[in-house]
């Protein structure tokens, strides 16, 4: 069967565990913001706290851009395969409509 017949749930409501479990989703994907923001205020930090231009010059030459892009785009896989770690355990454990709803949302985040 096709995911997008598969995924089509009507009329569902969330069991009492699956809000918990969206919640938690959402504080996962929450966190992982402000991870990013962190993350990319991070160099900026690095590179301004010296006062003089030359020195400036010199930290934005030779700060490694290639980790830190690697480190953000590290924080958007984090995030996803906590997701995806939920929404597994939800399945499992689920049953009827919950578990059909984690699995799509498990195959939606991979």
């Amino acid at each position: 069967m096709d995911i997008k017949e598969y995924c089509n749930i009507n009329e569902y409501r969330l069991s009492e565990r699956s809000v918990n479990a969206v919640h938690q989703i959402n504080n996962t994907v929450e966190l992982g913001n402000y991870t990013a923001t962190f993350a990319a205020a991070l160099p900026l930090v690095q590179i301004f706290s010296n006062p003089t231009p030359h020195e400036v010059i010199k930290e934005i030459t030779t700060y490694d851009w290639e980790e830190f892009s690697s480190g953000m785009m590290s924080v958007n896989k984090i995030v996803r395969r906590k997701v995806e770690t939920i929404a597994e355990q939800e399945a499992f454990f689920g049953d009827g409509q919950d578990s059909t709803f984690w699995k799509c949302v498990t195959e939606a985040v991979r």
